[in-house]
């Protein structure tokens, strides 16, 4: 009885093994896909197939160029200096990588190749070789290679940098505006070298008589920016009434020991040497001085200059009034201030020089009103009065009278 279980057992257990090991054979040759996505699953299927079959494919053979370091900083050169630089180029690729020097920017820049053809996982240095020239300029040059690698037939190689100042001022231009009549101003720049440890300034010059030029006798301890020696020159400006442009030359000696004749007679050094050995350095100065009888006002309308009073009705005129302020620069006091108004029946100007006044400048108030002459009327372009400034003790004839049209049209109250 017992081995009749048994067996019974065991013929239920080997049904149930070969049951289950069917449904997983199902399940691994067959897998299941959701009603309506067939056409998807083979779709999927397909390109899978394709692309394990392009794997299986041998790999096309090519050059494959690497260069990790395109552009490189020479940072500050002297004049006339030369250096190099290496570009190491790597050949990652299954097929020997193929060189050739193709433009490059400037006369100044060289290519230099070992080889022109790098095998596979090899590498190869490109040197480039620059010559600075002249001095205080920023370079920035390149050289182009040409390639067989498809994805990189053309590679760029860059450098920049900056030469040294060998001699220059550190500004321009110099602008003195805003002078006081009949007075001066006063300002200063530096010249120096970069690259000479002295020099001796020889002499100054000037082209313009309202200019005068000297050397300070403040020396800076501390030079900065990389200067190996530096001067200050003083310029003081007297106009006398006038504005204009003139230089200061200041003529500058090399120390004994300068020795480069290529920076002494090449034009492309951007140095002006001169027959007597001195290097020049110029800078323009521009100069103005202040008119000495100014205007100012709400009512004072530009291009072209004139007053501008709007539109009155004849009842708010007696009511309406514009203030004027004219500014008076100069040494010499002013001793009165007229004003008139002409053309305009009924519109007077009534004028206050304040008191305090300094000896650069005074200050007058004046006020324009109507009288009971007004009348209705039209003051345009084509029918203008005329305002008309001046005072007494300004030297300066040419602006000792302010002459401006005037625009005002008087309404009748009924109009």
């Amino acid at each position: 009885m017992a081995m009749k279980s048994y067996g019974l057992i065991f013929c239920l257990v080997l049904c149930l093994a070969v049951g289950l090991g069917g449904i997983v054979r199902q399940i691994e040759e067959k897998p299941v896909v959701r009603p309506g996505q067939e056409a998807e699953y083979r779709r999927v299927q397909m390109l899978l197939q394709q692309q394990a079959e392009a794997l299986q494919q041998p790999t096309e053979a090519r050059p494959r160029l690497v260069c990790a370091q395109r552009e490189f900083d020479f940072g500050d050169m002297d004049p006339f200096a030369e250096a190099y630089h290496d570009f190491l180029i790597e050949n990652r690729g299954n097929q020997d990588l193929i060189i050739r020097p193709g433009e490059i920017t400037c006369s100044c820049t060289t290519i230099e190749l070992g080889v022109t053809s790098i095998p596979p996982g090899g590498q190869q240095p490109v040197r480039l070789r620059w010559r600075t020239g002249g001095s205080g300029r920023e370079f920035h040059q390149a050289a182009t290679l040409h390639t067989n690698d498809p994805a990189s037939p053309v590679l760029v190689l860059r450098l920049h940098g900056r030469v040294r100042v060998t001699l220059a001022a550190n500004i321009s231009e110099l602008v003195l505006q805003n002078i006081a009549p009949g007075g001066s101003a006063t300002s200063h720049f530096l010249v120096g070298s970069e690259v000479w440890e002295s020099f001796h300034i020889e002499r100054l010059e000037t082209t313009d008589p309202n200019l005068e030029v000297r050397l300070s006798e403040r020396r800076d301890e501390t030079l900065q920016n990389g200067l190996q020696e530096v001067a200050e020159v003083v310029v003081t400006v007297r106009p006398h009434g006038q504005r204009g442009t003139g230089y200061v030359r200041i003529f500058v000696r090399p120390p004994a020991d300068w020795e480069d004749r290529e920076e002494r007679e090449g034009e492309a050094s951007g140095m002006k040497w001169q027959p007597d050995g001195t290097a020049l350095v110029e800078v323009p100065v521009h100069y103005a001085e202040m008119r000495r009888m100014s205007l100012y006002g709400d009512c004072l309308e530009t291009h072209p200059q004139h007053l501008n009073l709007g539109r009155v009705r004849l009842g708010d005129a007696p009511r309406k009034s514009w203030t004027l302020y004219a500014r008076f620069r100069g040494l010499q006091q002013v001793r009165g201030v007229h004003c008139a108004i002409e053309g305009i029946d009924g519109l007077v100007a009534d004028v206050r020089l304040l008191e305090g006044g300094t000896r650069v400048g005074q200050t007058a108030v004046i006020r324009l009103h109507f009288d009971d002459r007004i009348r209705p009327a039209t003051y345009d372009r084509f029918h203008p009065g005329s305002f008309r400034l001046q005072a007494e003790g300004i030297e300066d004839e040419r602006e000792e009278v302010i002459e401006l049209p005037v625009r005002l049209s008087v309404l009748a109250d009924d109009a």
